[in-house]
């Protein structure tokens, strides 16, 4: 895959026209980018997690289905 291509996958739609980055600053903000969102994505599943702590036992589970974990 292009870095291009890569960037275009990352943001979900074609970068900007103005956009002037040579072939590996692409590369470098398309890999930037995922990196950033799988870190996001499992700090948001830790906080999540960390929430479910007041949650009484017996609802947990519940909860859980409810908020997608």
């Amino acid at each position: 895959m292009s870095a291009a291509a890569s960037l275009a996958h990352q943001l979900g739609a074609k970068p900007p026209a103005g956009l002037t980055l040579t072939e590996d600053e692409t590369q470098q903000l398309a890999d930037l980018i995922k990196t950033a969102r799988a870190t996001q994505g499992a700090e948001l599943e830790a906080s999540l997690l960390k929430a479910l702590e007041i949650v009484p036992r017996p609802l947990r589970g519940t909860v859980r289905k409810v908020v997608g974990l």
